[in-house]
């Protein structure tokens, strides 16, 4: 069952598109990115969510989840990903108190991009 969805936006110079749906899996939640999905790349890219549309550090820390290829260092790289991605949000998510799904790059740390969710009827 579909609980919420969204469309990606880039920050920080970064091209991040599609759009994504957070699936109930039985007890589980899960996130499922759109086909078209792009992110250009940066060196420790994963997504966490925010009870905001302005994530900070120590969220992207306490809800990470779905770690991306990254080139795992600052001289590396850049890894392109493209396509459906999927990963299981961590236990103790609440949709009610979230307001968006955001990409980090834990090397350096760097706010990469945000989906925000579309607003609940």
């Amino acid at each position: 069952m579909i609980i919420t969805q969204g469309t990606f936006e880039g920050r920080g110079g970064h091209v991040l598109r599609g759009s994504f749906v957070i699936e109930r899996r039985g007890a589980e939640y899960w996130l499922v990115t759109s086909d078209d999905f792009y992110f250009d790349g940066s060196p420790q890219p994963a997504f966490a969510l925010s009870s905001s549309l302005t994530p900070t550090e120590a969220e992207a820390h306490t809800t990470r989840f779905l770690d991306l290829p990254g080139s795992g260092s600052l001289s590396g790289s850049q890894i392109e990903v493209a396509g459906r991605q999927e990963g299981l949000i961590a236990p103790g998510f609440d949709p009610s108190s979230t307001r968006a799904v955001f990409l980090w790059c834990f090397l350096t740390p760097f706010f990469l991009g945000i989906g925000p969710f579309d607003e609940k009827a």
